[in-house]
């Protein structure tokens, strides 16, 4: 088991406890995935909020120790885009280079 994980989980001498604990957490991890790879940009409010809460739910996972790396996060971050970002999308699809999430953001903007 992680040391991240152990330490993230209450010290406890009944053994149930503990692994309820453990359960519990893993279902929060579940449920962070879940979050990011069903979210959808709505067209309300600020793309760059939207792509930064992806982020930000991407940055809680890794204290999980479930990593994603910044290439999946942007290969995520625009597929939770609608239709009207398409030639966006056909852009990067014909592009040799990945972007950054940095430059994703700067570009949406």
């Amino acid at each position: 088991m992680a040391s991240s994980v152990k330490g993230s989980i209450s010290k406890s001498k009944n053994t149930k406890q503990y692994y309820k604990a453990f359960a519990q957490r893993f279902k929060e991890s579940e449920k962070a995935v879940n979050r990011l790879i069903n979210m959808r940009y709505d067209g309300q409010g600020c793309v760059r909020v939207h792509i930064m809460n992806l982020i930000d739910i991407g940055t809680k996972l890794q204290d999980l120790e479930l990593n994603i790396d910044e290439d999946m996060m942007v290969h995520l971050a625009l597929n939770s885009l609608p239709k009207e970002f398409k030639s966006l999308k056909d852009t990067y699809i014909a592009q040799k280079e990945s972007w950054t999430l940095n430059d994703l953001i700067n570009i949406c903007v």
